[in-house]
């Protein structure tokens, strides 16, 4: 991965966060986006910043009242990070890499991490979960059906999943 600095990556934004998180998935962490940067004149994304998921600490509102217990802490300030921008010739480089982690990494649990369940980037399952949905049948059928036609591809829907993807296409409406 250090080889890749100064490099042209993927023509593609998305491409470029796929490969990170594929990388990721061989060592043993997950991603997200961090933050990116638009240029001024045009408005196109010029850098953007994927990092570990266990990156930055949790803002703590001081609430008087601790009626409700609070998730569990899941970041720890990991400084992991992958910095591209956009090169004068459309390209996209890696400008800054950093692969230390101040947390133990798990390669054999590595698939609990959000960012490496495929759900949000499936194409084929979304329709198809709208269409089941409309015929009437409930989240739970609903990823079973999705299971068996769509076999090993990877990409394993859960009824949470289903009902999650449902309620957002209700609040759109």
């Amino acid at each position: 991965m250090r080889k890749l600095l100064g490099s042209h990556l993927l023509p593609v934004t998305r491409h470029t966060y796929i490969f990170y998180n594929n990388y990721a998935l061989t060592k043993g962490f997950g991603t997200r986006r961090d933050w990116n940067s638009r240029s001024r004149s045009t408005g196109q994304k010029i850098r953007i910043v994927y990092v570990c998921n266990k990156e930055g600490k949790k803002t703590v509102k001081d609430r008087g009242d601790h009626k409700i217990p609070r998730r569990r802490e899941t970041r720890t300030g990991c400084m992991t990070k992958m910095e591209i921008v956009l090169s004068k010739d459309g390209g996209w480089k890696v400008a800054k890499f950093n692969n230390v982690h101040n947390h133990p990494i798990t390669p054999r649990k590595v698939m609990i991490h959000c960012s490496h369940k495929q759900f949000h980037q499936s194409t084929t399952c979304k329709p198809l979960i709208t269409d089941f949905h409309q015929a009437g049948l409930r989240p739970s059928l609903i990823s079973r059906a999705l299971n068996a036609v769509i076999g090993n591809q990877g990409v394993d829907v859960t009824q949470k999943q289903c009902s999650n993807y449902l309620l957002v296409g209700r609040k759109k409406m």
